[in-house]
């Protein structure tokens, strides 16, 4: 059974699928965790806005959390900064992967 988390009051939502199907069509990629600062939802759409041509956002992470999905040939360090600098938003943690279960098991002590 996957890790639920919930998403909104409507649905639940499945972070262990998002990761499997993003690691599906990019073997290398990046995970950054943001903590955001500030308004969650305002903050949160101008990250979508920035980064969503490049990969997948999920701000169904506990708190003021949201992860960003990178495929493995963008520069993760620029992305980080360049986010972190526009939106005023943290970098908790950030990490390269190359399967499934390694990104899965380093995200999850942000996953609760």
């Amino acid at each position: 059974m996957g890790l639920l988390l919930k998403a909104g009051a409507q649905a639940e939502f499945n972070i262990e699928e998002l990761i499997r199907d993003f690691c599906g069509s990019n073997p290398s990629f990046h995970c950054v965790i943001f903590w955001i600062n500030g308004d969650k939802e305002k903050t949160l759409n101008d990250i979508i806005d920035m980064s969503s041509k490049h990969g997948v956002i999920c701000n169904y992470l506990p708190g003021k959390n949201c992860l960003a999905l990178l495929p493995g040939h963008l520069d993760m360090e620029l992305f980080s900064h360049r986010i972190s600098n526009s939106t005023g938003s943290l970098v908790l943690f950030q990490f390269s992967a190359n399967s499934f279960s390694i990104a899965l098991n380093t995200l999850k002590p942000y996953l609760h």
